[in-house]
């Protein structure tokens, strides 16, 4: 049921959300609210791991990272769709009064030296 389908078809499936504040949620409605689309929810969780359990028991589906879909798909033969993907920017901050803190700086230049 999951292969192949776009936002539209994926978003009539039965979904494991999470809560508003959680970054899972706010992935998918950023992909979905534009379309005029909302998950058909069947659970709400706060823990990557309950979501995971509920997905394997195929209570429905969950936005999970790569490295875990690969490895469930993997291990457990769960489905990845192939039709979408999301975009995640990570991003590191720091309180300004506290930048000049050693292991603040030396977060700092590690950053630098992986991602320039």
């Amino acid at each position: 049921q999951v292969l192949g389908q776009d936002w539209r078809g994926l978003a009539s499936l039965p979904w494991i959300e999470t809560p508003a504040a959680s970054a899972h949620h706010r992935l998918l409605r950023r992909a979905l609210a534009p379309q005029g689309l909302a998950v058909r929810r069947v659970a709400q969780v706060d823990q990557e791991a309950s979501m995971l359990d509920l997905v394997r028991s195929g209570v429905g589906l969950s936005l999970v990272r790569d490295s875990v879909a690969i490895r469930e798909a993997q291990a457990r033969g769960l489905v990845v769709a192939d039709r979408v993907a999301l975009d995640c920017v990570l991003s590191f901050v720091c309180l300004a009064a506290r930048a000049a803190e050693p292991p603040i700086e030396a977060a700092w230049a590690a950053l630098g030296e992986v991602w320039g």
